[in-house]
């Protein structure tokens, strides 16, 4: 019985694959049986050069050029790749563009190429799977962990063009359901690849456009808790997870492959004295430390003081357990001259102020205690709304089909009566007590079973 987690006698097209990632997604295609066609619009030597791995491997490829962003090459792409290997199973929408333009800066023209590329050419990817693809097929595209995170700064248009990409594969899945292709995309975060060294030091603790690459990945590394960066082959590997059968009740989702990276407000933060990590210790080699907690608090730490020009001064002398020592301490303007050094000493840092806890403590109370009383008001009209049998009383109602009649407070007429004296089934129409005993009705007034007569009846 062949693995479900294999590929062999599948056909895989990979857009962008002459390089970065995509190539490595490309060569984990073949390492597990597929044949690849690789897709590329410039590199021509790369694409080239990965074909010849492939078939080193001991798979078969093609290489056909293609621009993804114009929709006749699109077309011509699938036409010539389903041609070359007689059939089409999965595809791997990868090409794309980071962007970092500023808001102000944005004009038509580069948010129509942001995309163009990002955006559009996905979905047009997708169109032509959808046409050409074998039944059962798999179509993976590419978003970004940007589509889920609001830094860093100069990041909206790419985010944007990445989120769109969440949404495609949500309403795509259902439009393929009828030839059971699956539809997922997968939001990488940083990859190290070729292009690695042109973004990674805007998400690098302390980056700036100078950074070497050894202390962009350190920095990288030091915020992962597995310690290191993405190479293409962790994203490769998940990939052929959607790919392949293993994922058979994996549709119309989205997989995110960060590493799961540090707190993002201190990952992206500018600020030079939060991260002032790394840098070249005295034998010259790459240092960077991870930040403490204080540099976490410190965020945090500055709004209180902030806060704190319009609270009144507060003593505080006990402190939450896990602090070294007690301290008295004012949240008072005059305490914002330096957030960042009281975060390990100032009470405020480890927990609230015993007179702010109990302040807190009779709010709860008071909230608690008026809820007590309105459930409480509730249950005794509850109780009060019930007769000596257990009925509830209700105000007169008109309903259609009722036998109850809200002016004459009896049976509507002799027919319904003579219906219901005849079989005995007092519970089966709607505005009367239900009674143990047939051919009766319950008067709530009296508390008594009676005939079928002109009082009132229960409206229930």
């Amino acid at each position: 019985m062949a693995s479900t987690s294999s590929l062999e006698g599948k056909v895989a097209l990979v857009t962008g694959a002459g390089r970065g990632i995509g190539r490595g997604i490309a060569l984990e295609f073949a390492a597990r049986g597929a044949k690849v066609v690789i897709n590329y619009r410039n590199s021509t030597k790369d694409a080239e050069a990965v074909v010849q791995e492939i078939k080193k491997i001991g798979s078969d490829a093609v290489s056909i050029q293609a621009d993804v962003t114009k929709i006749p090459d699109i077309v011509k792409l699938f036409e010539e790749g389903k041609k070359a290997f007689g059939r089409l199973d999965i595809v791997m929408s990868n090409s794309g563009k980071e962007d970092f333009t500023p808001l102000l800066e944005v004009t038509p023209e580069i948010y129509d190429d942001v995309f163009n590329t990002n955006t559009r050419s996905q979905f047009f990817v997708a169109q032509q799977a959808y046409k050409h693809l074998e039944r059962e097929g798999s179509v993976i595209l590419m978003s970004s962990i940007a589509a889920g995170t609001r830094r860093p700064k100069d990041h909206s248009l790419y985010a944007g063009s990445k989120n769109a990409i969440k949404a495609f594969v949500r309403t795509l899945s259902t439009d393929m359901g009828d030839k059971h292709i699956r539809v997922n995309a997968i939001a990488p975060g940083g990859v190290k690849s070729d292009m690695f060294s042109h973004a990674a030091w805007r998400y690098a603790p302390g980056g700036t456009p100078d950074m070497k690459v050894e202390q962009m990945e350190s920095g990288l590394a030091s915020i992962t808790p597995l310690g290191r960066v993405a190479e293409p082959v962790d994203v490769a590997r998940v990939v052929c997870f959607l790919a392949s059968n293993d994922s058979y009740w994996v549709n119309g989702e989205t997989l995110g492959i960060s590493g799961a990276p540090g707190p993002p407000d201190a990952v992206y933060n500018s600020s030079a004295q939060l991260w002032a990590c790394c840098g070249d210790d005295a034998d010259g080699k790459v240092s960077c430390n991870a930040p403490t907690d204080e540099v976490f608090q410190a965020p945090a730490i500055a709004q209180l003081s902030v806060l704190s020009s319009s609270v009144p001064t507060v003593s505080t002398e006990t402190l939450i357990p896990g602090s070294a020592t007690s301290a008295t301490s004012s949240l008072t303007s005059s305490s914002s001259s330096s957030a960042t050094a009281s975060a390990s000493s100032s009470p405020a840092s480890d927990g609230l102020s015993t007179g702010a806890q109990a302040g807190i403590g009779v709010g709860v109370a008071v909230v608690a205690l008026a809820l007590l009383g309105i459930l409480a008001f509730m249950f005794v009209k509850r109780r009060k709304s019930r007769n000596s049998q257990g009925y509830e009383q209700h105000a007169p109602v008109e309903a259609k089909g009722s036998i109850y009649h809200p002016t004459e407070k009896g049976l509507d007429n002799d027919t319904r009566r003579q219906e219901l004296l005849s079989t005995g089934d007092n519970a089966s129409y709607p505005g009367h007590a239900r009674s143990t005993t047939p051919n009766t009705y319950y008067n709530q007034t009296t508390g008594s079973h009676q005939s079928p007569g002109t009082y009132e009846l229960d409206a229930r």
